[in-house]
């Protein structure tokens, strides 16, 4: 397959998303920073300043919140399992006295679970004593997309230039048999699947700072993507994107790795706007 009907089949791509984006900008073989936008390098620019002290200062705080195996950690580990997977809906009140009687736990390693999801910022603590589990407004989620893009465009660059080839073609085939994956087990074996591809790109970076500033924006967004769980034709257009993108790294391909990405990350913020939209009218409508 030529690259300029690699390019033609990611046009079709995008128009499916039905977003109203415009089409990425697809640059030539240039340097990672010749074929970045100037937006691109303001938000790099603002995570080196603002994103990783803030990561550091987290991890200092986690490590004396809990160790491995202890009850805070357990707690953290199973209320942001809740959290992100909306088992505990946003904008509901976390009662110290009830978490601590449903998690069998007391209320010292229950606070400092919470004051961890609090910096991660699963856990709005501002309206008062007691925290709620933070909500998703669609201008947050702009937000993130929008420093999640400079991010993942960027990695998937260097992931092209970096990556084993073998690894992504390995992760193109288990995209493209997505349909089974979620037949036979379900979104969560997708997700799985979804987990090893962020890995493997993060493996492929070779950049602590950049693989946690990563981490830092995709603890949110993989919350917000679950939006999508009950969506099979979105899940599987997903799975489309993500095999583009594995296929374009597996040739080392930055241009196209570059706007494949591009493509999914708007496909996927449309839908979690949509989304969003649909909750809450349906909440003023009930």
């Amino acid at each position: 397959m030529t690259t300029a009907t690699r390019h033609e089949g990611l046009a079709s791509m995008s128009r499916l998303t039905e977003s109203g984006a415009p089409p990425p900008r697809i640059t030539g073989r240039r340097g990672p920073r010749e074929g970045r936008s100037c937006t691109q390098d303001a938000v790099l620019r603002r995570v080196s300043t603002d994103v990783t002290p803030l990561l550091y200062t987290t991890a200092r705080t986690m490590t004396h919140m809990g160790r491995p195996g202890s009850a805070s950690e357990r707690v953290y580990a199973s209320l942001r399992d809740e959290i992100v997977g909306w088992r505990i809906p946003a904008g509901t009140p976390l009662s110290e006295v009830d978490l601590a009687e449903r998690l069998g736990v007391s209320r010292t390693p229950l606070r400092a679970a919470l004051t961890r999801l609090a910096l991660e910022g699963l856990v709005d603590t501002s309206q008062g004593r007691t925290g709620v589990v933070a909500e998703m407004s669609p201008g947050s989620v702009s937000d993130l997309f929008e420093l999640r893009e400079a991010l993942e465009v960027h990695a998937a660059r260097l992931a092209a230039q970096r990556g084993d080839p073998a690894v992504f073609s390995g992760l193109a085939a288990e995209f493209d048999a997505a349909a089974a994956v979620l037949d036979s087990g379900g979104a969560g074996a997708y997700y799985a699947v979804i987990g090893r591809f962020d890995d493997a790109i993060g493996d492929a970076v070779g950049n602590r700072s950049l693989r946690s500033a990563l981490a830092s924006t995709r603890t949110h967004l993989v919350r917000a993507r679950r939006m999508a769980a009950d969506n099979p034709r979105r899940l599987l257009q997903a799975a489309a994107e993500h095999a583009a993108i594995c296929r374009a790294l597996a040739e080392r391909d930055e241009s196209l790795a570059a706007a494949a990405t591009t493509v999914h990350l708007r496909a996927s913020l449309a839908t979690i706007l949509a989304t969003l939209t649909s909750r809450s009218e349906g909440r003023r409508s009930s």
